[in-house]
């Protein structure tokens, strides 16, 4: 079982991560908020040390990339995992992809209790079934489809 506080960033999708760009940063007193565009546009607060690397990397006027600033090749689907898979670790621990990090942010929501809605908005999921898959790692979480239905109306 995760730990609430067990949310590994703001839970992007590898592609919304390789676009987002310092400018995409707001840093406010005691928040800082991630604008994502595209097509499941929403703004996500991000606290703990994450908050405070995204704060020190963005909200200035310079405009570049957030991740892996300068020139790369950004459609490349693994862009992301590529990068996170020459991380230094622990040899015994798994390898950090961009997929690890998202399950990571919404299970730690899940166990949190954060409400359903909010949970889908932030992470840019459609569908309440969607989260069955992350659902199944957290004690206490919805284990079925129709739980999780009747959990988001009940919000």
């Amino acid at each position: 079982m995760l730990a609430p506080n067990a949310r590994l960033g703001a839970g992007l999708r590898a592609g919304e991560l390789a676009a987002l760009r310092s400018t995409d940063v707001a840093v406010g007193p005691g928040a800082v908020t991630i604008r994502v565009p595209g097509a499941r546009a929403r703004r996500i607060v991000v606290g703990g040390p994450y908050g405070e690397v995204i704060s020190r990397l963005g909200g200035g006027a310079v405009d570049e990339h957030l991740f892996c600033p300068g020139p790369a090749e950004r459609t490349y689907h693994n862009f992301v995992n590529n990068f996170a898979r020459t991380l230094v670790a622990s040899p015994g621990a798994p390898q950090l992809s961009s997929g690890r990090c998202r399950s990571s942010f919404i299970c730690g929501h899940l166990a949190a209790g954060t409400p359903l809605a909010e949970l889908l908005y932030i992470s840019g999921i459609a569908q309440v079934e969607s989260l069955l898959r992350y659902a199944r790692h957290v004690g206490g979480a919805p284990s079925s489809k129709a739980e999780l239905r009747a959990r988001l109306a009940a919000c």
